[in-house]
């Protein structure tokens, strides 16, 4: 990542929420940066059911008693790559993570690629969170030179 903002120099970045490293290594530059995330957002509310589970939206007590028993085993779930990917901000100088869920929130704006329709209504998400559609952009027609960062027929 820093390789690839040093030979193109952006003026802005935006990063895919699955690119942890990456999204460290944006920290350390100093310029504009957002997230994007392209599938519903793995950021917990207290409005809806833990993420990954498929589960619906509390309809009743019992339910709601289900999604809090439920939402801090699997974030102890998601946390078990925490040592790692804390280790690796350490090495980049950007400050360690209480929890992998505020990996995706570090930007000062998320760009979240889907629509209000496809999800549940949330009241507690931070303002950084946009909810932008999907993405209809056409796949690129040529492969990647990952080696020298090129894709000159691409786009």
């Amino acid at each position: 990542m820093l390789r690839a903002i040093r030979a193109h120099q952006p003026k802005v970045l935006l990063i895919d929420i699955n690119a942890w490293g990456a999204i460290a290594a944006a920290e350390t530059t100093g310029l504009p940066r957002a997230t994007w995330c392209p599938y519903f957002r793995p950021v917990p509310s207290r409005d809806a059911p833990p993420f990954g589970l498929g589960l619906p939206p509390a309809a009743s007590s019992f339910g709601r008693l289900r999604d809090a028993a439920l939402r801090p085993v699997l974030l102890r779930l998601y946390n078990t790559v925490l040592p790692e990917l804390n280790a690796a901000r350490r090495a980049l100088g950007t400050p360690s993570l209480t929890t992998v869920v505020d990996a995706y929130l570090r930007a000062p704006l998320l760009l979240s690629l889907t629509a209000e329709p496809f999800e549940y209504p949330r009241t507690d998400w931070p303002a950084s969170v946009v909810l932008v559609g999907p993405s209809l952009c056409p796949l690129p027609r040529c492969p990647m030179d990952w080696a020298t960062l090129n894709a000159p027929c691409c786009w």
